[in-house]
Protein backbone atom coordinates (compact mmCIF):
# COMPACT_ATOMS: atom_id res chain seq x y z
CA UNK A 1 0.00 0.00 0.00
CA UNK A 2 1.27 3.47 -0.88
CA UNK A 3 1.15 5.91 2.05
CA UNK A 4 -0.44 9.34 1.75
CA UNK A 5 2.99 10.88 2.24
CA UNK A 6 4.66 8.89 -0.52
CA UNK A 7 1.66 9.66 -2.76
CA UNK A 8 2.25 13.41 -2.43
CA UNK A 9 6.00 12.97 -2.85
CA UNK A 10 5.47 11.11 -6.13
CA UNK A 11 3.14 13.88 -7.28
CA UNK A 12 5.75 16.48 -6.37
CA UNK A 13 8.41 14.59 -8.31
CA UNK A 14 6.15 14.63 -11.37
CA UNK A 15 5.55 18.36 -10.87
CA UNK A 16 9.28 19.08 -10.66
CA UNK A 17 9.84 17.32 -13.97
CA UNK A 18 7.04 19.25 -15.67
CA UNK A 19 8.21 22.59 -14.26
CA UNK A 20 11.82 21.81 -15.16
CA UNK A 21 10.85 21.06 -18.74
CA UNK A 22 9.42 24.57 -18.96
CA UNK A 23 12.35 26.15 -17.08
CA UNK A 24 10.07 27.51 -14.37
CA UNK A 25 11.92 28.20 -11.10
CA UNK A 26 8.98 29.54 -9.06
CA UNK A 27 5.24 29.01 -9.31
CA UNK A 28 1.99 29.51 -7.47
CA UNK A 29 -0.77 26.87 -7.57
CA UNK A 30 -4.25 27.94 -6.48
CA UNK A 31 -6.57 25.38 -8.11
CA UNK A 32 -8.06 23.17 -5.40
CA UNK A 33 -7.14 20.02 -7.36
CA UNK A 34 -3.52 21.16 -7.77
CA UNK A 35 -3.22 22.00 -4.08
CA UNK A 36 -4.52 18.55 -3.11
CA UNK A 37 -2.34 16.87 -5.73
CA UNK A 38 0.85 18.49 -4.38
CA UNK A 39 0.18 18.67 -0.63
CA UNK A 40 -2.71 16.39 0.34
CA UNK A 41 -4.65 19.36 1.70
CA UNK A 42 -8.27 19.72 0.68
CA UNK A 43 -10.73 22.16 2.18
CA UNK A 44 -13.97 20.27 2.98
CA UNK A 45 -16.40 20.43 0.09
CA UNK A 46 -19.22 21.70 2.30
CA UNK A 47 -17.09 24.65 3.51
CA UNK A 48 -17.66 27.50 1.09
CA UNK A 49 -15.15 30.30 0.67
CA UNK A 50 -15.40 32.80 3.54
CA UNK A 51 -13.61 36.16 3.22
CA UNK A 52 -12.81 36.25 6.95
CA UNK A 53 -10.84 33.02 6.52
CA UNK A 54 -8.47 34.65 4.04
CA UNK A 55 -8.04 33.40 0.51
CA UNK A 56 -7.89 29.98 -1.10
CA UNK A 57 -5.28 27.48 0.06
CA UNK A 58 -2.28 27.44 -2.26
CA UNK A 59 0.99 25.68 -2.91
CA UNK A 60 4.14 27.64 -3.61
CA UNK A 61 7.02 26.20 -5.61
CA UNK A 62 10.43 27.82 -5.33
CA UNK A 63 13.71 26.35 -6.59
CA UNK A 64 12.71 22.74 -6.20
CA UNK A 65 10.75 22.93 -2.94
CA UNK A 66 7.00 23.03 -2.28
CA UNK A 67 5.20 24.70 0.61
CA UNK A 68 1.54 24.95 1.56
CA UNK A 69 0.08 28.35 2.47
CA UNK A 70 -3.19 28.23 4.46
CA UNK A 71 -4.93 30.15 7.22
CA UNK A 72 -4.10 29.21 10.79
CA UNK A 73 -7.45 27.46 11.37
CA UNK A 74 -7.08 24.97 8.54
CA UNK A 75 -7.39 21.28 9.38
CA UNK A 76 -4.03 19.79 8.35
CA UNK A 77 -4.83 16.15 9.19
CA UNK A 78 -4.46 14.93 5.60
CA UNK A 79 -1.41 17.01 4.67
CA UNK A 80 1.85 15.39 3.58
CA UNK A 81 4.09 15.54 6.65
CA UNK A 82 7.14 16.43 4.56
CA UNK A 83 5.78 19.60 3.01
CA UNK A 84 6.49 22.94 4.68
CA UNK A 85 3.31 24.62 5.96
CA UNK A 86 3.14 28.42 6.20
CA UNK A 87 0.16 29.95 7.98
CA UNK A 88 -1.24 33.41 8.49
CA UNK A 89 -3.99 34.78 10.74
CA UNK A 90 -7.27 34.00 9.02
CA UNK A 91 -9.91 34.98 11.57
CA UNK A 92 -9.19 38.19 13.47
CA UNK A 93 -12.11 39.61 15.41
CA UNK A 94 -10.57 43.09 15.27
CA UNK A 95 -10.17 43.04 11.49
CA UNK A 96 -12.62 40.60 9.92
CA UNK A 97 -12.36 42.09 6.45
CA UNK A 98 -8.58 42.16 6.31
CA UNK A 99 -7.88 38.42 5.98
CA UNK A 100 -7.20 38.50 2.21
CA UNK A 101 -4.76 41.36 2.80
CA UNK A 102 -2.99 39.30 5.48
CA UNK A 103 -2.68 36.44 3.01
CA UNK A 104 -1.22 38.75 0.36
CA UNK A 105 1.22 40.18 2.91
CA UNK A 106 2.35 36.69 3.97
CA UNK A 107 2.82 35.67 0.37
CA UNK A 108 4.79 38.81 -0.41
CA UNK A 109 7.08 38.43 2.59
CA UNK A 110 7.80 34.81 1.68
CA UNK A 111 9.14 35.80 -1.73
CA UNK A 112 10.59 39.19 -0.89
CA UNK A 113 13.96 39.48 -2.59
CA UNK A 114 13.67 36.02 -4.19
CA UNK A 115 11.73 36.86 -7.36
CA UNK A 116 13.48 38.62 -10.22
CA UNK A 117 11.50 40.43 -12.94
CA UNK A 118 13.24 38.34 -15.60
CA UNK A 119 12.38 35.08 -13.85
CA UNK A 120 9.94 32.64 -15.43
CA UNK A 121 7.17 32.61 -12.87
CA UNK A 122 4.41 30.00 -13.21
CA UNK A 123 0.85 30.80 -12.24
CA UNK A 124 -2.52 29.09 -12.65
CA UNK A 125 -4.05 31.98 -14.52
CA UNK A 126 -7.59 30.58 -14.36
CA UNK A 127 -7.81 30.73 -10.59
CA UNK A 128 -5.33 33.09 -8.90
CA UNK A 129 -7.07 36.03 -7.17
CA UNK A 130 -6.16 39.39 -8.70
CA UNK A 131 -5.13 40.87 -5.35
CA UNK A 132 -2.62 38.09 -4.76
CA UNK A 133 -1.17 38.50 -8.23
CA UNK A 134 -0.74 42.22 -7.64
CA UNK A 135 1.09 41.45 -4.37
CA UNK A 136 3.47 39.14 -6.22
CA UNK A 137 4.16 41.77 -8.89
CA UNK A 138 4.86 44.39 -6.23
CA UNK A 139 7.23 41.99 -4.47
CA UNK A 140 9.15 41.58 -7.74
CA UNK A 141 9.55 45.34 -8.15
CA UNK A 142 6.50 46.12 -10.27
CA UNK A 143 7.12 44.03 -13.37
CA UNK A 144 6.76 40.30 -13.82
CA UNK A 145 5.73 38.28 -16.84
CA UNK A 146 3.68 35.24 -15.77
CA UNK A 147 3.91 31.87 -17.47
CA UNK A 148 0.60 30.02 -17.37
CA UNK A 149 0.76 26.60 -15.73
CA UNK A 150 -3.01 26.12 -15.82
CA UNK A 151 -3.80 22.50 -16.58
CA UNK A 152 -0.17 21.40 -16.14
CA UNK A 153 -1.13 18.40 -14.01
CA UNK A 154 -4.25 17.33 -15.94
CA UNK A 155 -2.60 14.36 -17.65
CA UNK A 156 -0.67 13.26 -14.57
CA UNK A 157 -3.83 13.42 -12.44
CA UNK A 158 -5.80 11.32 -14.92
CA UNK A 159 -3.71 8.22 -14.10
CA UNK A 160 -4.58 7.23 -10.55
CA UNK A 161 -2.18 5.51 -8.16
CA UNK A 162 -3.10 2.38 -6.18
CA UNK A 163 -3.71 4.59 -3.14
CA UNK A 164 -6.01 6.92 -5.04
CA UNK A 165 -8.03 4.02 -6.45
CA UNK A 166 -8.48 2.68 -2.91
CA UNK A 167 -9.73 6.09 -1.78
CA UNK A 168 -12.18 6.28 -4.68
CA UNK A 169 -13.46 2.75 -4.07
CA UNK A 170 -14.34 3.73 -0.52
CA UNK A 171 -16.09 6.90 -1.62
CA UNK A 172 -18.07 5.12 -4.35
CA UNK A 173 -19.15 2.56 -1.75
CA UNK A 174 -20.85 5.38 0.19
CA UNK A 175 -23.03 6.08 -2.83
CA UNK A 176 -24.45 2.56 -2.53
CA UNK A 177 -26.26 3.68 0.63
CA UNK A 178 -27.54 6.80 -1.08
CA UNK A 179 -28.92 5.02 -4.12
CA UNK A 180 -30.57 2.26 -2.09
CA UNK A 181 -32.32 4.91 0.00
CA UNK A 182 -33.27 6.97 -3.04
CA UNK A 183 -34.92 4.02 -4.73
CA UNK A 184 -37.12 3.29 -1.72
CA UNK A 185 -38.10 6.92 -1.12
CA UNK A 186 -39.09 7.41 -4.76
CA UNK A 187 -41.26 4.29 -4.65
CA UNK A 188 -43.01 5.59 -1.54
CA UNK A 189 -43.73 8.97 -3.14
CA UNK A 190 -42.92 12.49 -2.07
CA UNK A 191 -41.07 15.50 -3.37
CA UNK A 192 -37.62 15.77 -4.90
CA UNK A 193 -36.33 17.51 -1.79
CA UNK A 194 -37.63 14.68 0.41
CA UNK A 195 -35.66 12.17 -1.65
CA UNK A 196 -32.52 14.31 -1.52
CA UNK A 197 -32.72 14.86 2.22
CA UNK A 198 -33.10 11.14 2.96
CA UNK A 199 -30.29 10.23 0.54
CA UNK A 200 -27.88 12.75 2.05
CA UNK A 201 -28.69 11.52 5.54
CA UNK A 202 -28.01 7.90 4.52
CA UNK A 203 -24.63 8.78 3.03
CA UNK A 204 -23.49 10.86 5.99
CA UNK A 205 -24.70 8.23 8.46
CA UNK A 206 -22.66 5.57 6.63
CA UNK A 207 -19.61 7.87 6.53
CA UNK A 208 -19.96 8.96 10.15
CA UNK A 209 -19.18 12.57 9.25
CA UNK A 210 -20.27 15.43 7.05
CA UNK A 211 -20.07 14.79 3.31
CA UNK A 212 -20.62 17.32 0.53
CA UNK A 213 -23.16 16.02 -2.02
CA UNK A 214 -24.17 17.04 -5.59
CA UNK A 215 -25.67 16.94 -8.33
CA UNK A 216 -29.13 16.36 -9.89
CA UNK A 217 -32.47 15.32 -8.41
CA UNK A 218 -35.11 15.98 -11.04
CA UNK A 219 -38.56 14.47 -11.63
CA UNK A 220 -39.63 13.48 -15.12
CA UNK A 221 -42.70 15.72 -14.99
CA UNK A 222 -40.57 18.88 -15.02
CA UNK A 223 -40.58 20.77 -18.32
CA UNK A 224 -36.76 20.73 -18.25
CA UNK A 225 -36.10 17.24 -16.96
CA UNK A 226 -32.46 16.43 -17.68
CA UNK A 227 -30.81 18.40 -14.87
CA UNK A 228 -31.65 20.39 -11.78
CA UNK A 229 -31.27 20.51 -8.02
CA UNK A 230 -33.97 19.15 -5.71
CA UNK A 231 -37.00 21.32 -5.08
CA UNK A 232 -40.61 20.76 -4.00
CA UNK A 233 -41.70 19.04 -7.23
CA UNK A 234 -43.64 15.88 -6.42
CA UNK A 235 -42.66 12.51 -7.88
CA UNK A 236 -46.16 11.55 -8.98
CA UNK A 237 -47.60 8.05 -9.26
CA UNK A 238 -46.47 6.72 -12.63
CA UNK A 239 -43.56 9.15 -12.57
CA UNK A 240 -39.81 8.80 -12.25
CA UNK A 241 -36.80 10.66 -10.94
CA UNK A 242 -33.22 11.07 -12.14
CA UNK A 243 -30.91 10.82 -9.11
CA UNK A 244 -27.37 11.88 -10.02
CA UNK A 245 -25.15 11.67 -6.94
CA UNK A 246 -21.57 12.73 -6.38
CA UNK A 247 -19.67 13.13 -3.13
CA UNK A 248 -16.74 15.42 -2.37
CA UNK A 249 -14.71 13.92 0.46
CA UNK A 250 -11.02 14.09 1.41
CA UNK A 251 -10.40 16.10 -1.76
CA UNK A 252 -11.79 13.44 -4.10
CA UNK A 253 -15.02 13.49 -6.08
CA UNK A 254 -17.38 10.74 -7.19
CA UNK A 255 -20.26 10.68 -9.66
CA UNK A 256 -23.07 8.25 -10.43
CA UNK A 257 -26.66 8.17 -11.64
CA UNK A 258 -29.73 5.96 -11.64
CA UNK A 259 -33.31 6.64 -12.66
CA UNK A 260 -35.95 5.43 -10.18
CA UNK A 261 -39.64 4.83 -10.81
CA UNK A 262 -42.90 5.12 -8.92
CA UNK A 263 -45.73 2.90 -10.08
CA UNK A 264 -46.58 1.71 -13.57
CA UNK A 265 -44.59 3.52 -16.27
CA UNK A 266 -45.62 4.75 -19.74
CA UNK A 267 -44.25 2.91 -22.75
CA UNK A 268 -41.97 5.82 -23.69
CA UNK A 269 -40.21 5.66 -20.30
CA UNK A 270 -39.80 1.88 -20.51
CA UNK A 271 -38.32 2.11 -24.02
CA UNK A 272 -36.06 5.01 -23.05
CA UNK A 273 -34.72 3.19 -20.00
CA UNK A 274 -33.90 0.12 -22.07
CA UNK A 275 -32.14 2.19 -24.73
CA UNK A 276 -30.02 3.99 -22.16
CA UNK A 277 -29.21 0.72 -20.38
CA UNK A 278 -28.12 -0.81 -23.70
CA UNK A 279 -26.00 2.23 -24.53
CA UNK A 280 -24.27 2.08 -21.14
CA UNK A 281 -23.44 -1.59 -21.57
CA UNK A 282 -22.08 -1.03 -25.08
CA UNK A 283 -19.84 1.72 -23.72
CA UNK A 284 -18.74 -0.44 -20.79
CA UNK A 285 -17.79 -3.27 -23.15
CA UNK A 286 -15.39 -0.94 -25.00
CA UNK A 287 -13.41 0.21 -21.94
CA UNK A 288 -9.84 -1.01 -22.30
CA UNK A 289 -6.35 0.50 -22.62
CA UNK A 290 -5.83 2.06 -26.04
CA UNK A 291 -9.51 2.70 -26.83
CA UNK A 292 -10.31 6.24 -27.87
CA UNK A 293 -13.02 8.00 -25.92
CA UNK A 294 -14.53 9.45 -29.08
CA UNK A 295 -15.26 5.92 -30.31
CA UNK A 296 -17.12 5.15 -27.08
CA UNK A 297 -19.12 8.37 -27.36
CA UNK A 298 -20.22 7.63 -30.92
CA UNK A 299 -21.08 4.00 -30.13
CA UNK A 300 -23.33 4.95 -27.21
CA UNK A 301 -25.10 7.69 -29.17
CA UNK A 302 -25.71 5.27 -32.01
CA UNK A 303 -27.55 2.91 -29.66
CA UNK A 304 -29.82 5.76 -28.58
CA UNK A 305 -30.46 6.83 -32.20
CA UNK A 306 -31.13 3.27 -33.35
CA UNK A 307 -33.78 2.98 -30.63
CA UNK A 308 -35.60 5.97 -32.15
CA UNK A 309 -34.55 8.66 -29.66
CA UNK A 310 -32.66 11.92 -30.14
CA UNK A 311 -29.15 11.57 -28.69
CA UNK A 312 -28.59 13.33 -25.39
CA UNK A 313 -27.32 16.92 -25.40
CA UNK A 314 -24.48 16.43 -22.94
CA UNK A 315 -21.13 14.64 -22.78
CA UNK A 316 -21.01 10.84 -22.62
CA UNK A 317 -18.71 10.79 -19.60
CA UNK A 318 -15.68 12.29 -17.92
CA UNK A 319 -12.75 11.57 -15.66
CA UNK A 320 -13.21 11.81 -11.92
CA UNK A 321 -10.72 12.34 -9.11
CA UNK A 322 -9.37 15.49 -7.46
CA UNK A 323 -11.73 17.47 -9.70
CA UNK A 324 -15.35 16.63 -10.54
CA UNK A 325 -14.62 16.81 -14.27
CA UNK A 326 -11.17 15.92 -15.54
CA UNK A 327 -9.44 13.90 -18.23
CA UNK A 328 -10.43 11.77 -20.01
CA UNK A 329 -13.48 13.44 -21.57
CA UNK A 330 -15.88 11.17 -23.42
CA UNK A 331 -17.00 13.36 -26.32
CA UNK A 332 -17.03 12.90 -30.07
CA UNK A 333 -14.38 15.54 -30.71
CA UNK A 334 -12.00 14.11 -28.14
CA UNK A 335 -9.06 11.94 -29.18
CA UNK A 336 -8.19 10.93 -25.62
CA UNK A 337 -6.83 7.39 -25.41
CA UNK A 338 -7.69 5.32 -22.37
CA UNK A 339 -4.74 4.27 -20.20
CA UNK A 340 -4.40 1.88 -17.30
CA UNK A 341 -5.19 3.68 -14.04
CA UNK A 342 -7.72 6.13 -15.45
CA UNK A 343 -11.03 6.46 -13.58
CA UNK A 344 -13.96 7.89 -15.50
CA UNK A 345 -17.72 7.70 -15.91
CA UNK A 346 -20.12 6.88 -18.72
CA UNK A 347 -23.54 8.57 -18.61
CA UNK A 348 -25.89 8.20 -21.60
CA UNK A 349 -29.44 9.52 -21.37
CA UNK A 350 -32.77 10.16 -23.07
CA UNK A 351 -34.90 13.22 -22.32
CA UNK A 352 -38.38 14.03 -23.64
CA UNK A 353 -40.03 16.97 -21.90
CA UNK A 354 -42.59 15.74 -19.32
CA UNK A 355 -42.78 12.37 -21.12
CA UNK A 356 -39.56 10.40 -20.55
CA UNK A 357 -36.32 11.10 -18.73
CA UNK A 358 -33.55 8.59 -18.10
CA UNK A 359 -29.87 8.85 -17.25
CA UNK A 360 -27.68 6.01 -16.04
CA UNK A 361 -24.07 6.61 -14.99
CA UNK A 362 -21.39 4.20 -13.85
CA UNK A 363 -17.72 4.72 -13.04
CA UNK A 364 -14.91 2.54 -14.37
CA UNK A 365 -11.26 1.94 -13.60
CA UNK A 366 -9.21 1.11 -16.68
CA UNK A 367 -7.20 -2.04 -15.93
CA UNK A 368 -4.49 -3.78 -17.99
CA UNK A 369 -7.09 -6.33 -19.13
CA UNK A 370 -10.13 -4.09 -19.56
CA UNK A 371 -12.15 -2.39 -16.84
CA UNK A 372 -13.39 -2.64 -13.27
CA UNK A 373 -16.81 -1.21 -12.53
CA UNK A 374 -16.56 0.95 -9.41
CA UNK A 375 -20.30 1.60 -9.06
CA UNK A 376 -22.43 -1.30 -7.85
CA UNK A 377 -26.02 -0.09 -7.74
CA UNK A 378 -29.18 -1.86 -8.84
CA UNK A 379 -30.90 -0.73 -12.00
CA UNK A 380 -34.55 0.12 -11.36
CA UNK A 381 -36.18 -1.50 -14.40
CA UNK A 382 -39.54 0.18 -15.12
CA UNK A 383 -42.74 -1.78 -15.75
Amino acid sequence: MISAMSLCLSHQDAARRLLGQRQIESALFTEAASVAFLSGYARPGYLDYAPFRGGPPMVLFDRGSFSLLVDDQADLAGVDGEIQVDTYVGYDLAALGDAPARLAQRLGSKWQGRIEPSQRFGIETDSVPLGLWQAIVETAGGSLAPVSVAGMFDTARSRKSVKEVDILRGHFALLTHGHATGREVVRAGGREIDVWTEVHHAIESAAGRRVALGYDCVARNRSVNFEGSARDTEVVDGGSLILDLGTHLDGYWTDSCRTYHRGRQPTSQIRAHQAVRDALEVGASMVRPGERTGNIDRAMRSVISDAGFRPYQHHSGHGIGLAPFELPYVIDADADELETGMVFTLEPGVYLAEEAAVRLEDAFLVTPDGAERLTDFEFDEPS
